[in-house]
């Protein structure tokens, strides 16, 4: 009596392994995208960024996405990954915010460098870090009756335009919000700045509308005039810029980058 299995029996049973193992495979390959759909809420665009994670030939594919489009997500759930297209870097939710996997790129709302971090570049490396604390809620912005030429707004001003404002009477301008941001000294840093229009915009985008850096619903003084008798003021309760008399009183927040 021939005990062997036939070889009609081999095929059949060598088939069903097959089918069993590419059921095992399409069922691994979906996880990673049933957990990234349900888990990430990317903007609903027309772009890469509305698209789920995906199996490739080598890998899993995460929704791809920009600074501005990660910063944009609600409410995402902890260990969300996505693919920042500008940092070329993956980044994960730690259930508090968003981080690289290398621990050595610096995040938003991080405490670091004498101060709390509301804005980094693209290469993780760099940003801007603001006091944790108002220098001031009585502070004019100037005493002048010529432009100090400190009219640029854009990200990355801000220094100059102070050491713009503080070189105008230098002998005759203590307590005014430049002067205040330059002359401080605060957890061992030396190099703080009136913030420029954008950077504050920055500010108010990043840290006041998340609740984070104690910072008041009130006029922010810039270091952006607009001419020798006026400046910019952002309103941290609406967002708003506000041009006013360089000789009202309002609130200053030092930054410095780092």
């Amino acid at each position: 009596m021939n005990l062997l299995p036939s070889k009609k029996y081999l095929i059949v049973a060598g088939s069903l392994n097959k089918i069993a193992i590419a059921l095992l495979l399409i069922i691994l390959i979906s996880l990673p995208i049933v957990g990234y759909s349900q888990h990430v809420k990317a903007p609903t665009d027309s772009s890469k960024a509305g698209k789920n994670a995906m199996p490739v030939n080598n890998g899993v594919l995460l929704p791809q996405m920009t600074v501005e489009q990660i910063g944009a997500l609600v409410n995402p759930s902890e260990g969300s990954v996505v693919y920042n297209t500008v940092a070329k870097r993956p980044m994960f939710y730690n259930g508090t915010s968003w981080k690289y996997f290398d621990v050595n790129f610096h995040t938003v709302g991080e405490e670091y460098g004498g101060g709390i971090i509301f804005y980094v570049d693209p290469s993780g490396d760099h940003g801007l870090i603001a006091a944790a604390v108002d220098q001031s809620t009585m502070a004019k912005w100037g005493f002048f009756e010529n432009p100090a030429g400190a009219t640029a707004i854009t990200v990355g001003t801000g220094v100059t335009n102070t050491d713009k404002i503080i070189s105008i009477n230098p002998g005759d301008n203590a307590g005014i919000a430049a002067r205040l941001c330059s002359d401080l000294t605060l957890n061992g840093y030396s190099d703080w700045f009136l913030p420029s229009l954008n950077e504050l915009k920055l500010l108010y985008k990043n840290l006041q509308l998340k609740g984070v850096g104690n910072i008041a619903r009130a006029e922010y003084w810039s270091s952006s005039e607009t001419d020798f008798n006026n400046a910019w003021l952002l309103d941290f309760n609406t967002g708003s810029p506000v041009e006013s008399t360089v000789n009202k009183p309002s609130y200053v927040r030092a930054i410095r980058a780092f």
